[in-house]
């Protein structure tokens, strides 16, 4: 009999007492990783034992990302299937070993178990060079591009599939925006594909892009942590938000906004913080903010190599405007992170 995404829903809601894995998308949580942790874990499921998605944050944050649970809802697929990150002490010791997706370097608490990591599926550069582990990587714009190829080469291509990876391959891209050309000719092609297949409106789409941008009701936390990753360097932890719109737009005070910052910042231990800010007309802000007065020599870089003019002074943090608007934060961390390791 073929295993079904909806026998694998099932496994997930009846999963007591089972033999399982954990599968774990990264730290922003955003729908490419989520649905790459569903897709792997259907995928993977399929041929052993069950594979249990992740999901990065706070069972509470989750609904911080209203275009993920507008996906979900339309889908019926309930979020508490999930596993959160605040729910995996004592499980991980517990599973046969750890999948990660949409990143290759295991964040806390994952990196306390990096010797259980069996196979990385990722579209990012890599810094986990471990010969041991099975690694499939791939250019797409969006991770779960992967499993749908997987899971086609087996036939279980289902319209749930199409579904979750066509609506995660539009938001991945700003809907396939030549403004910010975030994809490539063999994204575009599967794009089309899955519409026509699908028989999706475009409109229907952008729908679910505009949630993305929507931050109504949101306080300054969730604006911080809704995108949120985290970088560990020789010289420094770096903290990095991507917010869908800019603190002038949304009418926050900076010091406002810097008090949750910096509360973050000492939780998380870091010595840099990044909000990297952009609205849909084309406004872009930076907000830098640190625990220590960087070096002048760091700020000139960044001011040079980004285009920045400051906008607004607080207490250990600056507001920048950006020059070069569409940059994401995929190429653009990379390129900080270098900066601040040559400059500590």
């Amino acid at each position: 009999m073929t295993f079904s995404f909806s026998d694998y829903l099932l496994r997930l809601k009846n999963r007591n007492n089972s033999s399982f894995s954990l599968i774990t998308g990264n730290q922003s949580a955003d729908c490419d990783s989520v649905f790459s942790s569903l897709l792997g874990g259907f995928y993977l499921s399929s041929m052993e034992n069950l594979y249990i998605p992740v999901i990065s944050v706070k069972y509470r944050e989750i609904f911080w990302r209203k275009d993920l649970i507008k996906i979900l809802n339309d889908h019926s697929i309930d979020p508490k299937l999930f596993l959160y990150i605040d729910e995996v002490n004592g499980i991980i010791e517990k599973a046969k070993g750890v999948v990660l997706v949409d990143h290759n370097a295991p964040f806390h608490p994952f990196s306390k178990y990096s010797d259980m990591i069996t196979a990385i599926y990722d579209h990012h550069e890599m810094e986990n060079n471990n010969s041991k582990i099975e690694i499939v990587l791939s250019n797409s714009t969006s991770c779960i591009t992967i499993f749908y190829n997987l899971l086609k080469q087996k036939n279980l291509n289902c319209n749930f599939v199409a579904s979750l990876t066509l609506h995660t391959m539009y938001l991945d891209s700003f809907g396939f925006s030549d403004k910010f050309k975030k994809y490539n000719d063999d994204d575009f092609v599967l794009y089309k594909l899955l519409l026509k297949s699908l028989s999706i409106k475009p409109t229907s789409l952008k729908a679910i892009l505009d949630l993305r941008f929507d931050n109504f009701g949101l306080d300054c936390e969730a604006l911080i942590l809704k995108d949120y990753k985290s970088y560990n360097l020789n010289s420094a932890k770096v903290g990095s938000s991507t917010i869908t719109n800019t603190l002038c737009r949304l009418e926050i005070d900076i010091n406002k906004f810097n008090n949750s910052v910096q509360k973050i910042m000492s939780d998380e231990n870091l010595n840099f913080y990044f909000g990297l800010m952009f609205a849909r007309d084309d406004k872009r802000e930076l907000f830098f903010a640190f625990r220590n007065t960087p070096k002048k020599e760091l700020l000139m870089c960044l001011i040079y190599r980004f285009g920045l003019k400051v906008l607004r002074l607080g207490v250990n943090c600056i507001l920048f405007s950006q020059k070069d608007l569409y940059i994401s934060r995929k190429k653009m961390m990379p390129i900080v992170l270098e900066l601040i390791d040559s400059n500590s």
